[in-house]
């Protein structure tokens, strides 16, 4: 059985993964005392382990377990350390990125080779992650596996989440002031879907090492996904776009790469995973 070292074990993708993977999992995470930025206690988790998973990250805003903020520094430099372990050791690397680090592109639907122009701190702090990854694992010649990822929602999402504070300020029956105009389209991806893709991938043989985008073909638009939570609520929805500010580009992904080289696709739509969701929050209610 393959053995897998899995940093960031406890997050949210971490978790839902640690379920789903036929492996021997060994879990590194900071809410178990660990620190992924300390090279030797990284370096004796990873001898004996066959593939790492990095899912070490923090979204820009949040504070970590120890009330400090520079999260973006703390993922970056726990890259930079694990990166560096796992060429020394000819480990393999799967990271979780993110949509991002695309940010404005020239192309309706961005593909593995876009220009990237990411706009916002978190995707800056992940493209420098990917940069820096590959660079070290390159040099080392040892595989590397990127994964920039459509929005994620599903069951223990974080709060902050976009999928969930609609869900959550539908439910409440709380006006939504959206800081765009609401009519970019956006694809997302249920965290089944995600762990699925990874798992596929995993036990893929002949797999390149690159850059890999996880989303749902599934397009919606900001006000019609807010439409969509108030529907399956049976709420109405208030919802106010900024004014005086010009459209946002459209936000999706191609993905025809996942689909050639592991026949993997998304298959939980948007009204399927939102529903699913509202009722079991139902059912933990009851």
């Amino acid at each position: 059985m393959i053995k897998i070292l899995l940093v960031g074990s406890s997050g949210f993708l971490g978790s839902h993964l640690a379920h789903c993977l036929n492996a021997e999992i060994v879990p590194f995470d900071i809410t178990l005392g660990n620190d992924m930025r300390d090279q030797g206690e990284v370096r004796a988790s990873a001898k004996s382990v066959d593939v790492i998973f990095f899912f070490g990250a923090a979204a820009v805003g949040r504070r970590n377990i120890d009330g400090s903020t520079n999260v973006g520094d703390i993922e970056y430099d726990g890259l930079c350390t694990v990166a560096q372990v796992a060429a020394d050791l000819k480990k393999p690397v799967f990271y979780a990125s993110s949509i991002r680090v695309y940010g404005t592109t020239a192309e309706m639907t961005a593909g593995e080779h876009s220009d990237l122009h990411p706009p916002s701190v978190y995707g800056k702090i992940k493209l420098r992650c990917e940069q820096t990854l590959i660079q070290i694992m390159q040099s080392a010649g040892v595989p590397y596996y990127i994964f920039r990822m459509a929005a994620i929602y599903g069951k223990g999402m974080p709060e902050d989440f976009i999928v969930a504070s609609f869900l959550r300020d539908v439910s409440a029956g709380k006006a939504i002031h959206l800081l765009s105009t609401g009519t970019q389209k956006r694809n997302f991806v249920h965290i089944d879907d995600v762990c699925a893709g990874f798992v596929r991938f995993l036990h893929t043989d002949h797999k390149e090492s690159g850059i890999y985008n996880l989303a749902h073909t599934e397009t919606i638009r900001v006000l019609d996904l807010i439409e969509l939570c108030g529907r399956i609520m049976d709420k109405k929805t208030q919802v106010y776009p900024a004014s005086n500010i010009s459209p946002e580009p459209d936000e999706t992904l191609a993905i025809e790469k996942m689909e050639k080289i592991v026949g993997w696709h998304a298959e939980i739509t948007l009204s399927e995973g939102l529903t699913a969701l509202y009722d079991a929050s139902i059912t933990s209610r009851a």
